[in-house]
């Protein structure tokens, strides 16, 4: 799993600790925060960048990614993110990264913070030819459901998951 713009690593632990290999990035000044807490949450190892994070046999490591500059995509099953739509410029540079993983399936979750935002994400989410599947709230248990977070599915025409729109 590649979680973009992990920040402090929350989700990158969590996901670890189920048991998942994870790839945790963030930008160039932000990764050395973002070790400490794997570290923290977890056993690493003088051999290896990761941290063996819970008894399933889960691990992370973290590993730099600039939006605005993207470079190859990391090879991964899946992607995730929490919290990276909140600027316009930000969540074009988003955009550019998500379109270098051709046949990888996304799972972000975002805060509606201004309508523009959002409306400038999702357009160039179609037209980066991404087929956008949105959660609904009623799938969430009742007590987290909000009208301001979403999650979002993401795939591109022609893989399993992405229904009607491939």
């Amino acid at each position: 799993i590649v979680e973009l713009g992990a920040g402090t690593g929350a989700l990158a632990i969590a996901l670890a600790a189920l048991g998942a290999i994870v790839i945790a990035t963030e930008q160039q000044e932000r990764l050395k925060l973002l070790q400490k807490n794997l570290e923290r949450a977890g056993k690493s190892t003088p051999s290896s960048s990761s941290c063996s994070i819970g008894s399933r046999g889960g691990t992370a490591c973290v590993q730099e990614v600039d939006w605005s500059s993207p470079g190859k995509s990391i090879d991964c099953d899946l992607l995730v993110a929490t919290d990276v739509v909140f600027h316009e410029q930000v969540t074009m540079d988003l955009v550019r990264c998500l379109s270098t993983y051709e046949n990888t399936p996304m799972i972000l979750t975002v805060e509606l913070r201004t309508e523009t935002v959002h409306e400038v994400f999702i357009k160039a989410l179609v037209a980066a030819h991404f087929c956008v599947h949105r959660l609904p709230t009623q799938a969430f248990p009742e007590d987290v459901q909000t009208r301001r977070v979403v999650t979002y599915i993401l795939s591109r025409p022609g893989m399993l998951l992405s229904g009607p729109c491939g």
